[in-house]
């Protein structure tokens, strides 16, 4: 007999495999060290890290259920990292975060996108809620949208990367990327341009895939 699972959790489980899907596609855009998306069962979060390689100030810890030096070990370099959170009784919503260690002075003034987006100030991070994702009339863009809204604004503050070296504003290969970091801005414009056609001329989303609108499930929280 086929197993079945609750509607809560299956909407979990979709929203998950939707999530994980984009935050690959925005860790593709950065050659630099990243971590993989992955899952933390202990705060329940999908999530992927940039590293920008120089050393960060010692974390003052304080975190529930977690040893200081463990912290201090997971954030003794500088991070950028974002994902997706069900919340919790404190924040009884999902939603789309971002984050830097050291936070750069100014950051959580930092403009970013969409209109949804707002600096949470009890948990230190942006915040984009699930539900204005999957009610947008493209979720896939508007969650890239914020995703690398906040990273550009760490980075011009803090600049944890770099951008020739390692990111790319636009959706592009590692290729492109490389090209960019040594042959300049008119290179890359023609590499990308010819990038994006190929994967226009691919049909890169098939008449059979659901509708944008669709793809986002409708995650709930306990």
């Amino acid at each position: 007999m086929p197993r079945t699972f609750p509607s809560m959790q299956t909407g979990f489980l979709r929203a998950l495999i939707q999530a994980d899907r984009v935050l690959k596609e925005f860790r593709a855009r950065f050659i630099g060290k990243c971590s993989p998306v992955h899952f933390f069962w202990g705060s329940f979060d999908l999530a992927v890290t940039r590293f920008s390689g120089r050393l960060a100030p010692p974390h003052p810890g304080g975190i529930p259920h977690m040893p200081d030096w463990v912290v201090r070990e997971a954030y003794s370099h500088e991070v950028s990292s974002c994902g997706f959170w069900p919340g919790n009784v404190q924040l009884p919503q999902p939603v789309f975060y971002s984050y830097a260690y050291p936070e750069p002075q100014g950051f959580r003034a930092t403009n970013v996108r969409p209109a949804d987006a707002a600096f949470n100030s009890s948990l230190g991070e942006f915040i984009l809620p699930y539900e204005a994702v999957r009610r947008s009339a493209s979720p896939d863009a508007t969650l890239l949208e914020f995703l690398q809204s906040t990273y550009e604004g760490r980075r011009r503050l803090r600049r944890v990367g770099s951008r020739r070296a390692r990111a790319c504003r636009y959706p592009g290969t590692r290729r492109a990327n490389l090209t960019h970091a040594r042959s300049g801005d008119a290179e890359i414009s023609r590499q990308l341009s010819l990038r994006r056609g190929h994967l226009r001329d691919r049909n890169r989303f098939p008449p059979s895939s659901p509708p944008a609108t669709a793809r986002f499930a409708g995650a709930r929280t306990r």
